[in-house]
């Protein structure tokens, strides 16, 4: 599997004597985050089918039976993202598992937005 991947920018926090600085492990809640299924050269051209869960609840996904899907986490916490791929019969060819940490909060972020607008009244 490939990802979790940030779509677009990290999110940034406020570190005190360094400012706004990019997320270095880890998600932000409602951040756009793209996985995807890793297939073999042999398999690439197959017609094949994806099945993509996400769990615990509180996940939206942009689709959940392609190869690649996008997924926006609406809680902290840690999510695992599961895919199983199958052949057009329902044989299941593989499966496989990826964690995806949500370790910043959107309310982190509005108040490091505020610091960054504010920074000598939000002492």
């Amino acid at each position: 599997m490939s990802g979790p991947r940030a779509i677009g920018p990290r999110a940034r926090i406020w570190k005190e004597g360094r400012g706004l600085v990019e997320v270095e492990q880890g998600f932000a809640e409602y951040q756009d985050i793209a996985l995807g299924a890793e297939i073999s050269d042999e398999l690439s051209s197959a017609d094949l089918r994806y099945e993509w869960t996400v769990t615990p609840e509180g996940v939206s996904m942009s689709s959940d039976s392609t190869r690649t899907i996008r997924v926006n986490c609406s809680g902290m916490g840690t999510y695992e993202a599961r895919v199983t791929v199958k052949d057009v019969r329902g044989l299941v060819l593989g499966s496989a598992t990826a964690s995806i940490p949500i370790t910043v909060s959107i309310g982190e972020i509005r108040k490091s937005e505020e610091k960054r607008e504010y920074p000598d009244l939000l002492r």
